[in-house]
């Protein structure tokens, strides 16, 4: 039996963002895959993966030869959502300028259908000092098993931080954000409270997509920013509205 903080380490995924034709990683950030209906779905946020000129790897762990480099993953066909002010909006005309050139905002929540074409995601051998990971599979969570958060739970993430090079070595730092506290929810994001004053973006850098847990392993929401530090603010964007996304995606054979 897993404990959830095992469940927070096992489930998030590590993803790149690197020139297809040149797959060495530039941007950095986390995801997760979820089981729904038939299908598996990769789930991060907009905000990694939706980067000008930039392919999403995942990264798998797969053991290679350092003159081959690391085996990584493609993700391709990912859905994000762009919200338009459809005020004013008279004709057919003028909503197709509006989608065409019109302002718009992008929520912060991508997906695709996850394929794994024989290519597993495996968990390197860690130690984050109170307990010790070993060298298995990544877990695919279930959205039959999501909550809504409440303040009487505890929550948490995990992801890779500090990511720089070496040489031709990238070296990351593995970051667990546990005890969080359910604090309020805003527009459709739930905002959770650290134990701890976070003084500087950089020690979250690289957790955003991350899947939110509680100590139940129960997934409530996707991890995708901090408040302006000093503060200890955390944002996650609700899987409640993710599901209502797939939904439509799925209806409208997006996926």
């Amino acid at each position: 039996m897993l404990t959830d903080a095992e469940t927070m380490v096992l489930a998030s995924v590590q993803v790149f963002l690197a020139k297809y034709n040149r797959p060495k990683p530039v941007a950095f950030g986390s995801g997760f895959t979820i089981n729904y209906l038939d299908k598996t779905l990769f789930i991060s946020v907009s905000h990694v993966t939706a980067r000008e000129g930039l392919t999403t790897f995942l990264e798998t762990n797969i053991p290679f030869d350092p003159k081959d480099g690391p085996i990584l993953k493609t993700v391709d066909g990912i859905c994000n959502f762009d919200l338009f002010n459809t005020a004013g909006v008279q004709t057919p005309e003028e909503l197709k300028e509006l989608l065409k050139n019109g302002k718009r905002k992008r929520l912060d929540i991508s997906f695709a259908e996850y394929i794994p074409n024989d290519i597993p995601l495996l968990q390197e051998e860690i130690d984050l000092g109170a307990f010790k990971v070993p060298f298995c599979e990544k877990l695919t969570l279930e959205m039959s098993y999501i909550a809504v958060p409440d303040e009487e739970e505890r929550y948490g993430f995990y992801g890779q931080i500090k990511s720089q090079y070496s040489g031709m070595n990238l070296k990351r730092t593995p970051t667990l954000k546990h005890s969080l506290k359910y604090h309020g929810t805003r527009d459709d994001f739930y905002i959770f409270l650290s134990p701890e004053v976070i003084k500087t973006k950089k020690s979250f850098a690289g957790c955003s997509g991350a899947p939110i847990l509680d100590s139940q392993q129960r997934l409530v929401a996707i991890a995708c920013g901090v408040a302006p530090p000093p503060s200890r603010f955390i944002y996650g964007f609700s899987i409640q509205k993710c599901k209502q996304l797939l939904d439509y995606a799925l209806q409208m054979k997006m996926l």
